[in-house]
């Protein structure tokens, strides 16, 4: 019983590990995106006849809606407040939480490597345009 309570401490800090990587590599991939391209065309707003005072606001994305994976949780206090660790501990066995977290930890690693092929995509194409300019 004690290798499994081992075990699962040790996952729980692997997959906060995980987390904090995966925000810095999402902050430096954002940072990347905004220095690159600080205006992408799909958010401009072109004037219309039915909008005469349009809102440059209006179709710009959330930081949530740039950086939110499928696979990250989102770590917001509602979701904290409706997700009680202690109470789910006592419902699923050991052998259980471990599989979960294992497979958060599997999901954790897919986004790193997702992010790490971006984020070299991004240099890459930095890169070449720069090249372009010599």
């Amino acid at each position: 019983m004690e290798n499994i309570q081992r075990q699962m401490l040790e996952l729980h800090y692997k997959i906060d590990q995980l987390y904090r990587m995966i925000e810095v590599l999402s902050n430096q991939i954002e940072t990347l995106l905004v220095k690159d391209n600080p205006q992408p065309k799909t958010w401009q707003i072109k004037p219309t006849a039915s909008s005469l005072s349009p809102n440059p606001l209006e179709n710009e994305p959330t930081k949530a809606q740039i950086t939110g994976h499928k696979d990250i949780l989102d770590d917001s206090q509602s979701v904290r407040e409706n997700y009680q660790l202690p109470d789910l501990e006592n419902l699923l066995s050991p052998d259980v939480q471990i599989q979960r977290l294992t497979a958060q930890l599997t999901a954790a690693y897919h986004r790193i490597a997702a992010l790490e092929d971006q984020l070299l995509a991004t240099r890459s194409h930095a890169n070449d345009a720069f090249d372009r300019t010599l």
